[in-house]
């Protein structure tokens, strides 16, 4: 798990792909996304979110894409068709999506599917940074 939350943070899952973690003192899920992705990996890791998501008490996603190798093609059309309505109708109303260094892993496939669910609306709930700090950040500046 990447180092960036706080110790009231209780992992939630855990598993080669992703790590999901919930900051009860921030009401804050945080999600590490690790490796290659299969679209079998993607669909068990978007799911998995929904359900803890749907199991706590706040309205903030971390979503850290830092350790991703490579895009996640495969999963875009699902990822936007299926996982974002189902995570905005859980309740997530701020989604801070930290980018990978790897332009491909964090660029292209993050850009496509945002690019598949663009609303002005929904702009303004998945917000892009390049950095954990600045995710936490604006996410702690929300109400």
């Amino acid at each position: 798990m990447m180092k960036i939350a706080s110790t009231d943070e209780e992992v939630m899952y855990d598993q080669p792909h992703i790590t999901i973690a919930y900051d009860k003192h921030k009401k804050v899920m945080i999600t590490d996304w690790k490796g290659v992705l299969t679209l079998e990996q993607i669909k068990d890791g978007g799911l998995k979110m929904i359900d803890i998501f749907q199991k706590t008490q706040g309205d903030k996603v971390l979503n850290s894409n830092l350790n991703l190798k490579g895009g996640w093609p495969t999963g875009v059309e699902w990822a936007a068709k299926v996982w974002a309505p189902a995570i905005l109708e859980a309740g997530v109303k701020y989604f801070a999506w930290i980018q990978s260094p790897d332009n491909y892993a964090g660029g292209s496939s993050a850009k496509r599917m945002k690019g598949k669910i663009a609303s002005e609306e929904k702009d303004e709930i998945f917000v892009k940074f390049y950095d954990v700090e600045s995710g936490w950040e604006w996410l702690l500046k929300q109400d």
